[in-house]
Protein backbone atom coordinates (compact mmCIF):
# COMPACT_ATOMS: atom_id res chain seq x y z
CA UNK A 1 0.00 0.00 0.00
CA UNK A 2 1.12 3.97 -0.78
CA UNK A 3 1.87 6.10 1.74
CA UNK A 4 -1.15 8.63 1.20
CA UNK A 5 -3.53 5.74 -0.28
CA UNK A 6 -6.82 6.54 0.51
CA UNK A 7 -6.61 10.17 1.19
CA UNK A 8 -8.12 13.34 -0.89
CA UNK A 9 -5.52 15.91 -1.15
CA UNK A 10 -6.35 19.16 -3.01
CA UNK A 11 -3.73 21.47 -4.36
CA UNK A 12 -4.54 25.36 -4.21
CA UNK A 13 -1.59 26.35 -6.39
CA UNK A 14 -0.32 28.82 -8.96
CA UNK A 15 0.88 27.17 -11.90
CA UNK A 16 3.65 24.45 -12.06
CA UNK A 17 1.75 22.09 -9.71
CA UNK A 18 1.63 18.54 -12.03
CA UNK A 19 5.31 17.97 -10.45
CA UNK A 20 3.39 18.76 -6.92
CA UNK A 21 -0.03 16.46 -7.88
CA UNK A 22 2.20 13.58 -9.90
CA UNK A 23 4.46 13.51 -6.79
CA UNK A 24 1.22 12.97 -4.77
CA UNK A 25 -0.25 10.46 -7.20
CA UNK A 26 2.43 8.46 -7.01
CA UNK A 27 2.20 8.17 -3.40
CA UNK A 28 -1.48 7.04 -3.55
CA UNK A 29 -3.22 10.16 -3.06
CA UNK A 30 -6.17 11.39 -5.08
CA UNK A 31 -5.40 14.59 -5.98
CA UNK A 32 -7.03 17.74 -7.37
CA UNK A 33 -5.60 20.40 -8.58
CA UNK A 34 -6.74 24.61 -8.48
CA UNK A 35 -5.17 27.37 -10.19
CA UNK A 36 -5.90 30.08 -7.22
CA UNK A 37 -3.49 32.77 -8.43
CA UNK A 38 -1.28 33.37 -11.50
CA UNK A 39 1.92 35.58 -11.62
CA UNK A 40 2.34 38.73 -13.40
CA UNK A 41 5.93 39.45 -14.20
CA UNK A 42 6.05 43.10 -12.76
CA UNK A 43 7.46 43.59 -9.28
CA UNK A 44 5.86 45.19 -6.05
CA UNK A 45 7.63 48.38 -6.01
CA UNK A 46 7.71 48.76 -2.17
CA UNK A 47 9.13 45.83 -1.95
CA UNK A 48 11.22 46.07 -4.26
CA UNK A 49 12.45 48.90 -3.11
CA UNK A 50 12.71 47.58 0.29
CA UNK A 51 15.18 44.82 -0.79
CA UNK A 52 17.22 46.73 -2.65
CA UNK A 53 17.83 49.70 0.21
CA UNK A 54 19.06 46.04 2.24
CA UNK A 55 21.08 44.58 -0.75
CA UNK A 56 23.47 48.08 -0.81
CA UNK A 57 23.03 48.08 2.91
CA UNK A 58 26.06 45.33 2.96
CA UNK A 59 28.22 42.84 1.38
CA UNK A 60 27.10 40.33 -1.28
CA UNK A 61 28.88 36.97 -1.48
CA UNK A 62 26.68 35.40 -4.36
CA UNK A 63 24.28 36.94 -6.35
CA UNK A 64 21.63 34.94 -7.97
CA UNK A 65 19.96 36.18 -11.15
CA UNK A 66 16.55 34.61 -12.71
CA UNK A 67 15.47 36.59 -15.09
CA UNK A 68 17.16 39.38 -17.22
CA UNK A 69 13.60 40.88 -17.51
CA UNK A 70 13.78 41.13 -13.84
CA UNK A 71 17.31 42.04 -13.08
CA UNK A 72 16.40 45.00 -15.72
CA UNK A 73 13.57 46.30 -13.34
CA UNK A 74 15.72 45.87 -10.59
CA UNK A 75 17.92 48.01 -11.81
CA UNK A 76 15.60 50.78 -13.27
CA UNK A 77 13.95 51.09 -9.72
CA UNK A 78 17.41 51.73 -8.27
CA UNK A 79 18.34 54.17 -10.20
CA UNK A 80 14.72 55.91 -10.09
CA UNK A 81 15.42 55.55 -5.93
CA UNK A 82 19.28 57.14 -7.00
CA UNK A 83 20.93 53.74 -5.68
CA UNK A 84 21.89 52.49 -9.33
CA UNK A 85 25.22 52.84 -8.86
CA UNK A 86 25.65 51.68 -5.40
CA UNK A 87 23.49 48.61 -6.39
CA UNK A 88 26.15 47.74 -9.11
CA UNK A 89 29.33 48.50 -6.92
CA UNK A 90 27.65 46.39 -4.41
CA UNK A 91 27.51 43.63 -6.55
CA UNK A 92 30.68 44.00 -8.40
CA UNK A 93 32.35 41.65 -5.54
CA UNK A 94 30.03 38.96 -5.75
CA UNK A 95 29.66 36.07 -7.24
CA UNK A 96 27.62 36.43 -9.96
CA UNK A 97 25.19 32.94 -10.84
CA UNK A 98 22.78 33.56 -13.77
CA UNK A 99 20.28 31.06 -14.79
CA UNK A 100 20.72 31.38 -18.66
CA UNK A 101 22.64 33.13 -21.29
CA UNK A 102 20.27 36.00 -21.23
CA UNK A 103 20.07 36.72 -17.88
CA UNK A 104 24.04 36.65 -17.92
CA UNK A 105 24.12 39.36 -20.57
CA UNK A 106 21.93 41.53 -18.50
CA UNK A 107 24.84 41.41 -15.58
CA UNK A 108 27.49 42.13 -18.90
CA UNK A 109 25.36 45.20 -19.52
CA UNK A 110 26.37 47.17 -16.47
CA UNK A 111 29.73 46.04 -16.41
CA UNK A 112 29.79 42.50 -14.13
CA UNK A 113 31.90 40.32 -15.29
CA UNK A 114 32.79 36.38 -14.48
CA UNK A 115 28.97 35.18 -14.76
CA UNK A 116 28.39 31.76 -13.96
CA UNK A 117 25.37 29.89 -15.46
CA UNK A 118 23.52 26.49 -15.79
CA UNK A 119 23.22 24.41 -17.95
CA UNK A 120 20.01 23.43 -17.34
CA UNK A 121 18.70 27.09 -16.98
CA UNK A 122 17.54 26.71 -14.20
CA UNK A 123 17.62 28.84 -11.27
CA UNK A 124 16.88 26.35 -8.84
CA UNK A 125 19.71 24.54 -9.99
CA UNK A 126 21.46 27.18 -9.04
CA UNK A 127 19.90 27.19 -5.58
CA UNK A 128 20.55 23.51 -5.15
CA UNK A 129 24.52 23.91 -5.37
CA UNK A 130 24.84 26.73 -3.07
CA UNK A 131 22.69 23.96 -1.09
CA UNK A 132 24.93 21.45 -1.40
CA UNK A 133 28.37 23.45 -0.94
CA UNK A 134 27.35 25.26 2.42
CA UNK A 135 28.93 28.24 3.17
CA UNK A 136 27.82 29.54 6.58
CA UNK A 137 27.14 33.34 7.19
CA UNK A 138 27.64 34.00 3.34
CA UNK A 139 25.23 36.93 1.84
CA UNK A 140 23.47 35.84 -0.97
CA UNK A 141 20.88 37.95 -2.91
CA UNK A 142 18.42 36.18 -4.77
CA UNK A 143 16.34 38.05 -7.60
CA UNK A 144 12.83 35.89 -7.37
CA UNK A 145 10.56 35.98 -10.15
CA UNK A 146 8.86 32.80 -9.53
CA UNK A 147 6.58 31.40 -6.33
CA UNK A 148 8.89 28.07 -6.05
CA UNK A 149 12.34 29.45 -5.12
CA UNK A 150 11.34 31.36 -1.36
CA UNK A 151 10.67 28.36 -0.06
CA UNK A 152 14.47 27.39 -1.34
CA UNK A 153 15.42 30.50 0.15
CA UNK A 154 13.99 29.38 3.58
CA UNK A 155 16.36 26.42 3.17
CA UNK A 156 19.07 28.38 2.59
CA UNK A 157 18.54 30.15 5.87
CA UNK A 158 18.39 26.50 7.74
CA UNK A 159 21.78 26.19 5.74
CA UNK A 160 23.09 29.44 7.44
CA UNK A 161 23.28 31.86 4.83
CA UNK A 162 21.97 35.68 5.25
CA UNK A 163 19.85 35.86 2.79
CA UNK A 164 18.05 39.01 0.77
CA UNK A 165 14.98 38.17 -1.62
CA UNK A 166 14.51 40.57 -4.24
CA UNK A 167 10.64 39.82 -5.26
CA UNK A 168 11.06 40.62 -9.28
CA UNK A 169 7.13 39.01 -9.61
CA UNK A 170 3.60 39.85 -8.07
CA UNK A 171 0.26 37.91 -7.57
CA UNK A 172 -2.63 38.55 -9.71
CA UNK A 173 -5.84 37.21 -9.49
CA UNK A 174 -6.93 33.27 -10.35
CA UNK A 175 -7.76 33.00 -14.15
CA UNK A 176 -10.52 31.84 -13.36
CA UNK A 177 -12.41 32.73 -10.58
CA UNK A 178 -15.28 30.06 -10.47
CA UNK A 179 -12.89 27.08 -9.54
CA UNK A 180 -11.67 29.04 -6.14
CA UNK A 181 -15.44 29.06 -4.84
CA UNK A 182 -15.40 25.45 -5.94
CA UNK A 183 -12.58 24.48 -3.71
CA UNK A 184 -13.56 26.49 -0.80
CA UNK A 185 -16.94 24.58 -1.01
CA UNK A 186 -15.63 21.44 -1.33
CA UNK A 187 -13.38 22.22 1.42
CA UNK A 188 -15.75 23.83 3.58
CA UNK A 189 -17.80 20.46 2.99
CA UNK A 190 -14.95 18.49 4.75
CA UNK A 191 -14.06 17.23 1.15
CA UNK A 192 -10.33 17.00 1.16
CA UNK A 193 -7.99 15.23 4.43
CA UNK A 194 -5.29 17.78 3.39
CA UNK A 195 -4.86 20.87 1.05
CA UNK A 196 -1.53 22.06 -0.07
CA UNK A 197 -1.06 25.79 -0.07
CA UNK A 198 1.73 26.79 -2.37
CA UNK A 199 1.98 29.79 -2.26
CA UNK A 200 1.43 32.83 0.07
CA UNK A 201 -1.69 34.38 -1.21
CA UNK A 202 -2.78 31.28 -2.12
CA UNK A 203 -3.03 30.95 2.01
CA UNK A 204 -5.12 34.14 2.18
CA UNK A 205 -7.59 33.06 -0.30
CA UNK A 206 -8.12 30.00 1.46
CA UNK A 207 -7.28 30.31 5.29
CA UNK A 208 -11.17 30.94 6.17
CA UNK A 209 -12.47 27.70 3.83
CA UNK A 210 -10.18 24.99 5.44
CA UNK A 211 -12.82 22.90 7.05
CA UNK A 212 -11.16 19.78 8.84
CA UNK A 213 -8.70 19.58 5.68
CA UNK A 214 -5.18 20.11 7.34
CA UNK A 215 -2.58 22.43 5.70
CA UNK A 216 0.37 21.83 4.34
CA UNK A 217 2.11 25.12 3.21
CA UNK A 218 5.17 25.10 1.10
CA UNK A 219 7.21 28.06 2.53
CA UNK A 220 7.28 30.34 5.57
CA UNK A 221 5.68 32.78 4.36
CA UNK A 222 2.56 30.71 3.28
CA UNK A 223 2.60 28.89 6.13
CA UNK A 224 2.60 32.19 8.59
CA UNK A 225 -1.19 32.47 8.85
CA UNK A 226 -1.93 29.04 10.17
CA UNK A 227 0.91 29.05 12.62
CA UNK A 228 2.10 25.82 11.15
CA UNK A 229 5.27 23.67 10.12
CA UNK A 230 6.56 25.31 7.04
CA UNK A 231 7.92 22.91 4.06
CA UNK A 232 11.25 24.21 2.73
CA UNK A 233 13.52 23.06 0.18
CA UNK A 234 11.78 21.25 -2.74
CA UNK A 235 8.81 19.97 -4.58
CA UNK A 236 9.05 16.78 -3.58
CA UNK A 237 9.39 17.28 0.24
CA UNK A 238 5.89 18.32 -0.06
CA UNK A 239 4.61 14.56 -0.12
CA UNK A 240 6.31 13.79 2.56
CA UNK A 241 5.37 16.41 4.56
CA UNK A 242 1.47 15.66 3.70
CA UNK A 243 1.92 12.13 5.02
CA UNK A 244 3.75 12.97 8.17
CA UNK A 245 0.86 15.76 8.38
CA UNK A 246 -1.94 12.91 8.27
CA UNK A 247 -0.60 10.23 10.01
CA UNK A 248 -0.48 11.44 13.50
CA UNK A 249 -2.96 9.86 16.29
CA UNK A 250 -5.56 8.07 13.77
CA UNK A 251 -8.91 8.50 13.92
CA UNK A 252 -9.97 5.38 15.44
CA UNK A 253 -9.45 3.03 17.79
CA UNK A 254 -6.14 2.20 19.10
CA UNK A 255 -3.48 1.63 15.97
CA UNK A 256 -5.38 -1.05 13.97
CA UNK A 257 -7.98 1.38 12.31
CA UNK A 258 -7.04 4.66 10.59
CA UNK A 259 -9.52 6.89 8.55
CA UNK A 260 -9.18 8.40 5.90
CA UNK A 261 -10.67 10.32 2.97
CA UNK A 262 -11.69 7.86 0.65
CA UNK A 263 -11.83 4.72 3.12
CA UNK A 264 -10.09 3.14 6.31
CA UNK A 265 -6.63 1.39 6.42
CA UNK A 266 -7.33 -1.33 9.00
CA UNK A 267 -4.67 -3.65 10.31
CA UNK A 268 -2.20 -2.16 7.55
CA UNK A 269 -5.03 -2.99 4.71
CA UNK A 270 -6.93 -0.20 2.71
CA UNK A 271 -10.61 -0.52 2.13
CA UNK A 272 -12.47 1.71 0.21
CA UNK A 273 -16.11 2.97 2.10
CA UNK A 274 -18.89 4.53 0.07
CA UNK A 275 -18.85 8.34 1.79
CA UNK A 276 -22.27 7.96 4.18
CA UNK A 277 -20.84 5.08 5.82
CA UNK A 278 -17.49 6.42 6.00
CA UNK A 279 -19.25 9.57 7.43
CA UNK A 280 -20.48 7.53 10.20
CA UNK A 281 -17.67 5.92 10.89
CA UNK A 282 -15.64 9.01 11.26
CA UNK A 283 -18.07 10.29 13.91
CA UNK A 284 -17.89 7.38 15.57
CA UNK A 285 -13.86 6.89 15.36
CA UNK A 286 -13.93 10.57 17.95
CA UNK A 287 -15.03 8.44 21.04
CA UNK A 288 -14.50 5.08 20.40
CA UNK A 289 -16.21 2.76 23.40
CA UNK A 290 -18.85 5.65 23.60
CA UNK A 291 -22.62 4.60 22.35
CA UNK A 292 -23.92 6.87 19.92
CA UNK A 293 -27.53 7.61 18.78
CA UNK A 294 -29.01 8.20 15.72
CA UNK A 295 -29.71 11.74 16.86
CA UNK A 296 -25.70 12.35 17.94
CA UNK A 297 -24.56 10.85 14.37
CA UNK A 298 -26.79 13.19 12.47
CA UNK A 299 -25.96 16.26 15.00
CA UNK A 300 -22.08 15.41 13.35
CA UNK A 301 -22.13 15.09 10.44
CA UNK A 302 -22.16 18.24 7.98
CA UNK A 303 -25.33 18.10 5.75
CA UNK A 304 -27.47 16.01 7.97
CA UNK A 305 -29.72 18.00 9.96
CA UNK A 306 -32.38 16.35 7.83
CA UNK A 307 -31.14 13.06 7.51
CA UNK A 308 -33.86 10.61 9.35
CA UNK A 309 -33.11 7.39 11.68
CA UNK A 310 -33.85 5.08 8.91
CA UNK A 311 -30.70 6.43 6.82
CA UNK A 312 -28.35 6.64 9.81
CA UNK A 313 -29.16 2.72 10.18
CA UNK A 314 -28.96 2.10 6.46
CA UNK A 315 -24.98 3.56 6.67
CA UNK A 316 -24.03 1.59 9.75
CA UNK A 317 -25.32 -1.64 7.94
CA UNK A 318 -23.25 -0.68 5.15
CA UNK A 319 -20.65 0.44 6.99
CA UNK A 320 -20.36 -2.78 9.38
CA UNK A 321 -20.95 -4.82 5.48
CA UNK A 322 -17.22 -3.38 4.51
CA UNK A 323 -15.54 -3.66 7.36
CA UNK A 324 -15.39 -6.37 10.20
CA UNK A 325 -18.68 -6.60 12.11
CA UNK A 326 -17.13 -6.89 15.09
CA UNK A 327 -15.80 -2.92 14.52
CA UNK A 328 -18.69 -1.51 14.75
CA UNK A 329 -21.33 -2.88 17.55
CA UNK A 330 -24.81 -2.21 17.76
CA UNK A 331 -26.25 -1.69 21.22
CA UNK A 332 -29.92 -2.53 21.15
CA UNK A 333 -32.34 0.46 21.39
CA UNK A 334 -29.38 2.99 22.29
CA UNK A 335 -27.27 3.55 18.82
CA UNK A 336 -23.66 2.33 17.97
CA UNK A 337 -20.14 2.41 19.25
CA UNK A 338 -16.70 1.47 17.25
CA UNK A 339 -14.98 -1.03 19.71
CA UNK A 340 -12.61 0.46 21.60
Amino acid sequence: MHTLTGYRVAVAAERRAPAVAAALSAAGARVAVTQVTSVVPQPDQDLLAAATHAVVAGRVDELVVSSAYGFRSWLGLAGRLGLAGPLVAALRDARLLARNAAAADSLREVGLREVWSTAASSTVDLLRYLLANPVPGSRVVVEVNDPVLPPLCDALRDAGYDVVEVPTFRYGAAPRPDTVRRLRDKLVRNGYDAVVLTTPESARLMGDFLGTAVPVCFGRATAAPFGADAVTGYVEDLVAAVASALSGPAAGSGARLEVRGLGVVLDGAFHPVPPGPLAVLRVLARSPGRVLSCADIRRAVPGWSDVDDHAVEVAVSRLRNHLDRDLVQVVVKQGYRLAA
